[in-house]
């Protein structure tokens, strides 16, 4: 679940510069499809292992009235601990990711 703010700080007849930014939140539901050391009683069911959050800042231009080039930095971190790895209860797995990524977006209003 995410929730962003828009701001447009500059525009001309060709252009519309806005910034925007938000944090994303939610559970992570993995299906743990592998064998650990062999072990062929695995758990390949959806559970939910842990949870997810996010922050997001990025800068959009409007170009006329249709196209628009977004680009964004999200930041955010994916803590898992509760990740059942086979059908034994005391079988499990723990992780925490933390993530970087930048994403470019060029689209067309219709």
């Amino acid at each position: 679940v995410g929730y962003e703010m828009l701001h447009p700080f500059y525009a001309t007849d060709l252009f519309k510069f806005s910034t925007v930014h938000g944090p994303d939140g939610g559970i992570v539901m993995p299906k743990t499809n592998a064998s650990v050391n062999g072990v062929q009683n695995r758990h390949d069911d959806f559970c939910i292992a842990g949870f997810g959050a996010a922050y997001k800042i990025g800068i959009i231009t409007d170009i006329g009235k249709n196209w628009f080039v977004q680009l964004d930095l999200k930041r955010g971190i994916l803590n898992m601990p509760w990740i059942k790895i086979s059908n034994n209860a005391s079988d499990n797995a723990s992780q925490i990711i933390n993530f970087t990524e930048c994403i470019m977006t060029v689209g067309y209003v219709f």
